[in-house]
């Protein structure tokens, strides 16, 4: 009994200890990853199959694994991940690629020793690149872009031996730029970045230069009339019509004709770009045997690759590009080769180097020892299922980067399995992309050329040379077909000539469960029936026929990386699905193509027929394998040809319609185009405004710009340098920041130089991606305006503070006050509606929404003292005016009842309360409204009809009786610029009894007049006043004085 005991318990023991062993990771791969999915939040379930009691993480999501199970790739792209990347990271000391995870950068990512690539772009990590990266001896690629790092350069990335490219842009890194072992790297959008590490004054804020400004100045002349314009865009269309013909007929000519010439030499004047290496023709040529035909590793619709070695030894590919002398010139050769090599990625084909000369072209990549998927697909040994997932993936990830993280996008346009090359350790690496077109933000592109290979091309890119991030997602499919069945598209659809299309057939197949007879005989039994049969789903959804009802390639890379996700996206969009078969993908009962549309009578090329026979394959001949098409749309079809000219047509009838119009209709819609934009077509003064406290105002002009003393009218300072768009002041002292209007980089509208009127040199400067378009400071703060983001610096160190995004505001609208007490920087919250986000710039810190209006705002200022804010709309009808500390609503003034383009507002400088707000507008009058009565009863209120039966806080606001009229200020149409500089309340001594309120109103014209009147307002809220003084702000001397 007692032995029973003993075994009884150590039974136990050892079943408690199995139980406890069973409930921990089996290896420390697992813990880490286990820890990393904890410390985020996933809200698409993109994790979901990360299992804590998984042998190994082969099998999950976004994992990629050596041949040895070991993990290397960690990737979730696009996938809305957040939360803290977790230091448990550095446990994962055999990847070599992260992508794309958002969260903190935790300092154990320096404990990674083969990592290869790093990728946490466009994510919002925060703080100091850690210095433990310098230790990644592995690194090729880093990716920290679109980030809110800041904090010094990181200097320790400068000890990367391997690294090849590094892209640290749009963050707020400060401090000098040392020189790196890149060979590409962009750092655009760090605005404190200064220079090389050896430059002198550089404090981690700003560049410390002189100014060299030009003396010249280009005063354009605008005046061409009507009938010339007509006749100028007459002879424009014509000319573009005779061109496009002579370009087509020229292209065609040129398709039968072979260039005798081969240049020998690199070009003359050519200029290296940043991101690659410049090749000579003659280095290529001796790296290639004088592109002998045994270096030929393939052959494409763009040209030859040629294996090569270079003098280092290094071993290269070198695309010999055919078709060299097209229309496009060396410019925008070399502008879309930058941008291509800008898209780098763990799966995309690296462009390295380029050489252009005036008859050839050639592109250098490296090379890839195991070649083409295509090549393995026919070779031996042949690829087992688990290389074929992985490059499924790896292919699909790559095509995503192009279509949603690249910038600008691009369409691959050739997605085949001869353009996935497998890297050492049977990666997929998708090249040949960019080569067709680069495209920018739009959702489609339509071009006149039609690229890709017979098998591989969608559709509607063959009918109609529209092409797509779905013409690629289609392309994909047909690479999941070829990977399954180990045959080339036009191979396999041979096999299945006689039983229909090849995708309706394969559709057939799936829906009857006999997906084993498409899977390549060569795997004989070695794969997953589960997972070749989602790969085949995948590749079916990505194959319908119209673009819209293909998934994304983000969607692509989820359905491969999950367990089941293509069921459900295709359950998701089952009703897209029907829609589809009713338009003509449903099989037919007999063999052969047939199509739920209406027939209609066609030729022998009618795309509803022609498209989808040749695409899949059923009436191609033998020799048509892997034929690349490099066809214009003139050259494909009859209708094709028709289809131009008629648009052709088409477009001549409507310009001369539109000529037409202009000449009969043209003089009056002139008229009023002057009249509203005469300030910045006609008008010298492209800017005016005051300093913080109206004592000095200035103007910039087409020829430099121009401060005056605003008590005295004397002109105090005038440089000629150039046009400028902003002349800020900062008080009274010697302080300037401005912005120039023209071409130079002297003058670039996207540079701000803070500038000293005392020693007439440049003090700072700062360079910007776009044009600046308004600038505010106060004696510690600098604002900048962008279109979409406003720059927060502190004015002595220029050290960036805050960046705030903004909805796009093209006119660059705000209203800043100076208080350092209560400073706040206004900004439209909405491009639809009159509402305004206010921020605290000292506290750094949203303070409120106002909804003022229901039509965009035009215009806001804040009160000096920061207590108002006054607010008017497009319709420019009513000025509204709210108190910022509870964003509640003060005053409502109608202006009038026809619109009007509200040019400037302007507050009082009272402490207090703002007694006068006035508004200058497109009618050319100014228009006053007295605050300080609509705050009190009025004096007459008994009598007022209105006043007996509408309460007072409605009556102000409709009543007209504190708004008063300057008509004929300024001519109609000419932009104005009113400010309220000096307000005094004038009271009874006796009685304390406001008696009158005394104002001096001074108003900037942008033809280049300076108008001051005196303003009086009774206490019967009676308006008088008289013009002041009066001068031409062009025509003043430095010692003429204009005193009234």
């Amino acid at each position: 009994m007692a032995l029973y005991s003993v075994v009884l318990l150590l039974v136990l023991f050892l079943s408690r200890a199995a139980l406890s062993s069973s409930a921990e990771p089996r290896n420390h791969e697992v813990e880490a990853l286990m820890s990393i999915k904890w410390s985020l939040t996933d809200p698409h379930g993109v994790l979901s199959n990360w299992d804590e009691y998984s042998v190994d993480a082969c099998s999950w999501a976004m994992i990629t694994c050596s041949s040895d199970s070991l993990v290397i790739g960690l990737g979730a792209p696009s996938q809305s991940l957040s939360g803290t990347l977790s230091a448990a990271i550095g446990n994962l000391t055999n990847l070599r690629q992260n992508n794309n995870i958002s969260g903190r950068i935790p300092p154990e990512l320096g404990t990674l020793p083969k990592l290869q690539t790093l990728d946490l772009s466009n994510n919002r990590f925060s703080g100091v690149i850690p210095s433990s990266l310098g230790q990644l001896d592995s690194l090729q690629y880093l990716r920290l872009n679109n980030n809110s790092l800041s904090g010094p350069f990181p200097v320790s990335l400068a000890k990367i031996p391997q690294l090849a490219f590094l892209d640290l842009s749009y963050n707020n890194l400060s401090g000098p730029l040392p020189k790196f072992p890149a060979r590409a790297f962009n750092i655009v959008g760090n605005p404190l970045i200064c220079g090389s590490i050896t430059t002198e004054g550089c404090s981690g804020s700003a560049t410390l230069m002189p100014v060299s400004f030009s003396q010249t100045s280009s005063q354009g002349k605008h005046k061409s009339r009507k009938i010339a314009v007509a006749l100028g865009v007459s002879l424009s269309c014509a000319s573009l019509m005779v061109l496009l013909f002579g370009l087509f007929w020229y292209r065609h000519k040129r398709q039968h004709q072979a260039i005798l010439f081969i240049g020998e030499y690199k070009e003359e004047g050519i200029v290296s770009l940043g991101n690659l290496k410049t090749f000579t023709f003659r280095e290529l040529q001796q790296a290639t045997d004088s592109f002998s035909s045994k270096n030929i590793l393939g052959a494409g619709g763009f040209g030859n690759v040629y294996r090569g070695k270079l003098g280092d030894g290094s071993m290269v590919a070198v695309k010999r590009l055919k078709d060299v002398t097209g229309s496009s010139g060396e410019s925008q050769f070399r502008t879309e080769l930058e941008m291509i090599s800008l898209a780098v990625h763990r799966n995309l084909l690296r462009l390295i180097g380029y050489c252009a000369t005036p008859n050839e072209k050639l592109l250098v990549y490296p090379y890839m020892s195991n070649g083409s998927v295509a090549s393995r697909l026919r070779g031996k040994p042949s690829l087992d299922w688990n290389t074929r997932k992985r490059i499924a993936i790896g292919a699909a990830r790559g095509l995503l980067y192009l279509h949603e993280q690249c910038d600008p996008k691009i369409i691959h346009r050739d997605v085949k399995a001869a353009n996935v090359l497998l890297d050492d350790y049977c990666e997929a690496v998708v090249g040949d992309f960019g080569l067709a077109k680069l495209l920018d933000h739009s959702e489609s592109h339509v071009t006149t050329a039609v690229r890709g290979t017979v098998g591989h091309i969608a559709p509607e890119y063959l009918s109609t040379g529209q092409s797509s991030e779905k013409t690629d997602v289609f392309g994909f499919g047909i690479l999941l077909l070829e990977l399954i069945t180990g045959m080339t598209a036009l191979e396999f659809g041979k096999t299945v000539n006689q039983k229909g299309a090849m995708l309706e057939w394969v559709r057939k197949i799936q829906q009857e469960k006999k997906v084993s007879v498409l899977v390549d005989k060569e795997l004989g039994s070695n794969y997953d029936m589960i997972e070749v049969g989602e790969m085949l789903q995948v590749a079916l959804l990505c194959t319908q026929y119209l673009p819209a009802h293909r998934p994304k390639m983000s969607e692509v890379v989820r359905m491969l990386e999950g367990d089941g996700l293509a069921e459900k996206w295709a359950a998701s969009h089952s009703n897209n699905h029907d829609r589809n078969v009713s338009h003509g993908m449903t099989p037919s009962n007999n063999s052969g193509h047939t199509s739920s549309r209406a027939p209609a009578p066609a030729s022998k090329h009618d795309d509803s027929v022609h498209d989808r026979t040749s695409m899949f394959g059923t009436t191609m001949d033998d020799d048509d394998d892997e034929r690349s098409l490099d066809s214009y749309a003139m050259e494909l079809s009859g209708p094709r040809v028709q289809k131009i000219v008629t648009r052709i047509v088409i477009v001549i009838i409507i310009t001369i319609i539109i000529i037409f119009l202009i000449i009969e209709e043209g003089s009056f819609q002139i008229r009023i185009r002057m009249a509203n934009q005469s300030s910045s077509s006609s008008c010298p003064i492209l800017c005016a405004s005051f300093n913080q406290d109206h004592t000095c105002f200035a103007i910039g002009t087409r020829d430099g710009f121009r401060i005056f003393d605003t008590n005295s009218g004397r002109l105090c300072y005038q440089r000629f340098v150039g046009g400028f768009v902003i002349v800020e002041m900062l008080f009274s002292s010697s302080l300037l920041a401005i912005v120039g209007a023209g071409d130079k980089p002297s003058l670039s509208p996207r540079r701000l130089c803070l500038f000293n009127t005392t020693t007439s040199a440049a003090l700072r400067e700062l360079n910007f991606l776009t044009s600046i378009l308004a600038v505010r400071m106060n004696r510690q703060r600098l604002v900048v305006i962008l279109q979409d983001k406003a720059y927060i610096y502190e004015l002595n160190s220029l050290t960036i503070l805050e960046t705030i995004d903004t909805v796009p505001n093209i006119k660059g609208i705000c209203a800043f006050s100076t208080s350092l007490d209560a400073c706040y920087l206004a900004l439209p919250a909405s491009t639809t509606k009159g509402s305004a986000l206010l921020y605290n710039v000292m506290d750094r810190h949203l303070h409120c929404e106002i909804e003022a209006h229901r039509s965009p705002l035009v215009a806001m200022v804040l009160s000096s003292n920061g207590m108002y804010i006054a607010t008017a709309s497009e319709q420019g009808t009513i000025i509204r005016v709210h108190l910022v500390s509870d964003a509640t609503k003060s005053y409502s003034f109608r202006r009038g009842s026809y619109p009007s383009t509200i040019y400037s507002l302007s507050f009082g400088p009272s402490k207090q309360l703002p007694d006068i707000l006035a508004a200058s507008s497109s009618s050319g009058s100014v228009h006053v409204f007295t605050l300080a009565h609509a705050s009190q009863p009025r004096l007459k209120r008994s009598s007022s009809i209105l006043g007996s039966i509408i309460p007072d806080a409605v009556s102000d606001v409709l009543d007209p009786a504190f708004h008063h009229v300057l008509h004929n200020v300024v001519p109609a149409g000419i932009k104005s610029y009113a400010v309220i500089r000096k307000v005094d309340n004038v009271t009874d001594s006796s009685t304390s009894e406001f008696l009158a309120c005394r104002a001096i109103m001074s108003v900037i014209t942008y033809n280049g007049q300076f108008k001051e009147y005196n303003l009086s307002v009774d206490a019967h809220n009676d308006l008088t006043w008289s013009l002041g003084r009066e001068f031409n702000l062009l025509t003043v001397t430095p010692d003429k004085a204009v005193i009234s």
